[in-house]
């Protein structure tokens, strides 16, 4: 891939080569630039090949740079958010199953038990065509989602934006897809607040097992609510982000989580 890059009429872009700027890069680039996220995906894969995904989640998680507007590519904040406030996580793993697996995992509109398992609703919305998408005949695919979300110590609603983009790179597919609340929800009870959440998904085959996919999931989050300190959050974040990996796996093999794939909870707007 790289010599072909070379033939074009300008040379491509150079990725960042530190793992947290290389997040923003991808963020920022998903619409304006495909060699750009060539680019950067090449660089991710050296990243994620190092990762022994036997390890335990905390060694496989990074803390990254803060998601700023001028990195937003696009996206949008919720209004008078503040990019300070965000807690930037981010989880690298190998998955069992193939990238065309998670192709065809994007184009199911009821994301229960593939989401995370607090997602307890999550229906997407296709404003692009989901089946060219899943047989490769289109490379973008465009959504808007609407989730319940039931934690422990909160549950909520929110709609998410989230857009996928297939590539060939090196002679492989990868996946990339970013994700956004245009606007802040607030909790059943009032009392928490969530005003931010910006999702990066990365997936390349593992070039010493095309049949695996190698994962990288970032999410910049803000939640203001009593007794939930940035760290709590992290570890948050981070356990989610876990969860929704082997989730997706499980769900490619037929198993399905707890949560009851057909409940609509009524939402009240």
């Amino acid at each position: 891939m790289i010599w072909l890059l070379a033939l074009a009429c300008d040379p491509p872009p150079e990725a960042p080569e530190d793992l947290g700027e290389l997040s923003l890069y991808l963020f920022e680039n998903f619409d304006e630039d495909t060699e750009a996220l060539e680019a950067g995906a090449l660089v991710m894969e050296e990243f994620l090949v190092e990762v022994d995904p036997e390890e335990d989640v905390e060694y496989r998680a990074v803390t990254l740079p803060t998601l700023t507007d001028a990195d937003l590519g696009g996206a949008e904040a919720p209004a008078e958010a503040d990019p300070e406030t965000q807690v930037p996580v981010a989880v690298m793993w190998t998955s069992r199953h193939s990238l065309q697996d998670h192709v065809e995992l994007q184009v199911e509109d009821n994301q229960v038990c593939i989401d995370s398992s607090s997602s307890v609703y999550h229906h997407r919305v296709f404003t692009t065509d989901p089946d060219c998408f899943a047989a490769g005949t289109c490379d973008v695919l465009r959504t808007l989602a609407e989730v319940r979300r039931e934690e422990p110590l909160t549950s909520f609603w929110y709609d998410v934006h989230m857009d996928f983009r297939t590539l060939e790179v090196d002679g492989s597919t990868v996946l990339v897809s970013r994700g956004w609340i245009p606007e802040i929800a607030v909790s059943d009870d009032g009392l928490a607040t969530f005003t931010q959440s910006y999702s990066l998904d990365v997936r390349l085959p593992d070039p010493d097992d095309p049949g695996t996919t190698l994962r990288f999931y970032a999410l910049w989050s803000a939640l203001d609510m009593v007794g939930v300190t940035d760290d709590l959050l992290a570890i948050m974040l981070r356990n989610g982000i876990q969860d929704s990996f082997e989730l997706a796996d499980d769900f490619v093999d037929g198993v399905l989580c707890d949560n009851d794939r057909d409940y609509t909870p009524t939402r009240e707007r």
